[in-house]
């Protein structure tokens, strides 16, 4: 054979295992999986995985409907209290949490954000979810006022996750932020203003004592304590506070809109690099401020599948969220 043959045979050799190694390398080799049917008198679920890993199905008595888009707020034009790379740098991470987690998203600006609510106020009902993280709300759907659009969408059932700053307090445009000096827990709470811990640079409060419905977040892994901008629960009637608690301040609350159907979930402190899984994890399970933990199904997959059943009443409204690995490396939500 010629010299020449065999030179090309042998750089058609180490391409093809060259090539074969990026395969290999490449791809992840990781697969984790769930999935969930009806059966009579309730539900059943499979959840799969190659790993060892401990999982938990937990059957969630919702109360309420919640949908199951969600916006993310961002826009890098209008100004907050918190710096944009950072900003940008923890909302890429949420978004990489919510992704493992199967939620879908969309990122929105301050005019999009306006285009939304409309549409789904002029169509009484709202179809996604949305998430502040930046602890302003952008003037195009809050003014201060009650018939604020931001108001109005929570009146429809809309569902607010917030985080960064005292709710309702701070109005943010491109110019600067405007903070209200009164009014802003009333409008979102129906409670006293002093019952929001406030202010730009207090002091980081950590919690410490475990709240009322503590077990809720810890069957699910959520553990957020950060109660810097913490919510009183003294005053309100329907929510539940899954966090920690201190100085009367709760770090975790989920509570009903004061005018209307919709939902406020308020996690008390600043934006921050590992905070964003488990807000991931409260928005990706469908918690609500009336959810009921029905069942709790836990165990170990070891290369394997596992399966279960759950029973359900069908007046009721059900999530069933699957999660796998402490911290998660997959989670899913199916609704019955």
């Amino acid at each position: 054979m010629k010299t020449g043959t065999l030179y090309i045979l042998a750089v058609a050799v180490v391409a093809f295992m060259v090539a074969g190694q990026v395969m290999a390398y490449g791809a992840n080799p990781y697969h984790t999986s769930s999935d969930s049917w009806s059966v009579y008198g309730g539900i059943g679920y499979e959840v799969s995985s190659n790993t060892s890993s401990n999982y938990d199905a937990l059957l969630i008595d919702t109360g309420i409907y919640i949908p199951d888009g969600l916006m993310i707020y961002e826009d890098s034009s209008y100004v907050s209290y918190f710096d944009q790379s950072y900003m940008l740098e923890t909302t890429d991470l949420l978004c990489s949490e919510l992704s493992l987690r199967n939620v879908e998203y969309t990122i929105v600006d301050a005019e999009q954000i306006r285009a939304e609510l409309e549409e789904d106020i002029s169509n009484g009902s709202a179809d996604m979810r949305l998430i502040i993280p930046l602890g302003v709300l952008p003037d195009t759907i809050y003014d201060g006022g009650p018939d604020s659009l931001i108001l109005k969408w929570l009146e429809t059932g809309g569902v607010l996750y917030w985080t960064g700053y005292t709710l309702g307090c701070g109005i943010s445009s491109v110019s600067g932020v405007y903070e209200r000096d009164s009014g802003y827990a009333a409008d979102f709470l129906g409670i006293a203003d002093q019952d929001i811990r406030k202010g730009p640079y207090v002091s980081s409060l950590y919690a410490t004592e475990k709240a009322e419905d503590y077990c809720i977040g810890e069957s699910m892994s959520i553990m957020y304590n950060d109660s810097t901008f913490g919510i009183n629960t003294q005053n309100l009637t329907d929510y539940i506070s899954i966090g920690f608690t201190s100085s009367g301040y709760d770090s975790l609350v989920l509570a009903k809109y004061q005018g209307g159907d919709g939902m406020i979930v308020v996690f008390g402190g600043k934006p921050a690099i590992n905070t964003m899984p488990t807000i991931a994890q409260v928005i990706a399970s469908k918690l609500t401020y009336c959810s009921v933990i029905a069942e709790h199904d836990s165990g170990k997959l070891f290369h394997s599948s596992e399966r279960g059943t759950m029973e359900t009443d069908p007046s009721k409204i059900y999530s069933l969220y699957i999660y796998v690995g402490t911290p998660q490396i997959y989670a899913r939500t199916f609704d019955h």
